[in-house]
């Protein structure tokens, strides 16, 4: 079991970061907890801390899964090029002592020699403990047509050696594409998901059956309910994200952006009793929820809860559980704004 024990956000997208503790503590690096909230008012980079987050990650897991991790992680923005974007504007993260930071191309070039450069090619570079790994991206011409031009982005990952952090990274797609529902469910440990669907939905009569072809030979994730086979899409908005995350439970880290999306206040509970009984999962999560943030704080253990709120100017404000407990109805009244 790998989590992030500890975590310095230098700057991301041009924005520098600081953090400000409010039991006092003076440091810029965060110690992470079991559950970690990021809350703030809209534009507060809540999504792009997320993204550098898994960009990060990617060059510090099994690099067969590199693949499935970067598709899925394009709910984080409903964007095929966020990756590129990302390298493109930038960030500086400091990770368990290991530094990750965008690179240019000749920087890049140092560590990754074999084959060319091109305009569109950007990376990031991870370095620690003697050792060093990269990422990089190429966006590439596909096909020409007369009026539109199409293009697809090449991954190269080479991961640092004796780190391997077991994550999954996304928020709710939307459609819920066969390309996610393929990537997504090759992360999936199923012999755990169903533990964790039985103990969750076994009031609701609803059963997790796994991956079943449609006529038109598309995947689906398919459920048993009472009424006979359903897919996950069917069940409705707010199911199919307490399913998401169950199945994404079954790592040993979730990175979810906007955990609150399409929950009514009886699944916000349910999405905290997931998070409770999952002892062996690390929660990265965001939401701008205050009925969200409350659920949490009221149904889990706030020695493993810490609340870090984005004001969207490089202040990170950060609460132990107990603390934001205490703060709530400041939490809440900031969740209000925006900040943009």
């Amino acid at each position: 079991m790998t989590w992030i024990r500890e975590i310095e956000i230098k700057n991301i997208r041009g924005l520098s970061f600081n953090a400000k503790f409010m039991s006092g503590k003076a440091k810029n690096s965060v110690e992470l907890k079991r559950i970690n909230i990021l809350t703030g008012c809209n534009g507060s980079f809540k999504t792009s801390i997320l993204e550098a987050l898994t960009a990060s990650l990617l060059m510090l897991t099994d690099q067969s899964r590199t693949q499935s991790l970067f598709t899925v992680a394009m709910s984080l923005r409903m964007d095929d090029f966020w990756l590129y974007r990302l390298l493109s504007d930038g960030f500086e993260l400091i990770i368990d002592n290991i530094r990750v930071k965008t690179a240019g191309i000749e920087d890049l070039a140092k560590v990754q020699q074999l084959i060319p450069m091109t305009p569109y090619t950007r990376g990031a570079i991870a370095e620690g403990n003697g050792k060093r790994g990269f990422l990089r991206v190429d966006v590439v011409q596909v096909s020409a047509f007369p009026q539109q031009v199409q293009y697809s982005m090449n991954l190269i990952v080479n991961k640092i050696e004796g780190v391997n952090y077991d994550f999954v990274s996304l928020s709710i797609p939307n459609p819920l594409t066969p390309q996610f529902v393929d990537s997504f469910m090759k992360l999936v440990d199923y012999a755990k998901a169903i533990t964790l669907f039985n103990k969750v939905f076994e009031d609701l009569g609803v059963n997790f059956m796994g991956l079943k072809p449609d006529e038109f030979n598309r995947h689906n994730i398919v459920f048993v309910t009472k009424s006979g086979e359903k897919m996950l899409q069917y069940l409705g908005s707010g199911y199919l994200s307490l399913a998401l995350m169950i199945l994404a439970a079954s790592r040993g880290m979730v990175i979810y952006d906007n955990v609150e999306l399409h929950m009514h206040p009886w699944l916000m509970g349910k999405v905290a009793e997931l998070m409770s009984i999952t002892k062996d999962t690390q929660w990265i999560i965001t939401t701008q929820s205050s009925e969200m943030l409350n659920t949490i704080l009221d149904n889990t253990d706030l020695n493993e809860v810490l609340v870090i709120e984005s004001n969207g100017r490089g202040l990170l404000r950060v609460y132990d559980g107990w603390e934001a407990s205490r703060r709530i109805k400041e939490l809440n009244e900031d969740l209000r704004g925006n900040c943009i």
